[in-house]
């Protein structure tokens, strides 16, 4: 790989990070500020919860990732909030 094309993939692989970051962050958001939480299965697009869950099963490694990222004081802690929170509302 060149220097241009290597130049490129880094920057392409920051702008989808930080747009990874700021959609977990809304999400979460939505979660706290709003109380959302219960899984409703007919309506998975429009869940929250749902693409918590499925962004812990299929890109862990990004998300844990992500949240050191946006709560760097006590990620840890946050993570197990938010896996509590998502056995909690699994049926």
């Amino acid at each position: 790989m060149n220097d241009e094309k290597f130049l490129i993939y880094i920057i392409y692989s920051n702008i989808f990070f930080y747009l990874y970051i700021i959609i977990v962050k809304k999400v979460l958001d939505s979660i706290i500020n709003n109380n959302v939480g219960i899984i409703d299965q007919g309506n998975v697009e429009e869940n929250p919860t749902w693409f918590l869950i499925t962004e812990r099963y299929n890109n862990n490694n990004l998300f844990e990732k992500t949240i050191k990222e946006l709560y760097p004081n006590d990620w840890d802690k946050k993570l197990k909030d938010i896996t509590r929170l998502l056995k909690a509302t699994q049926v």
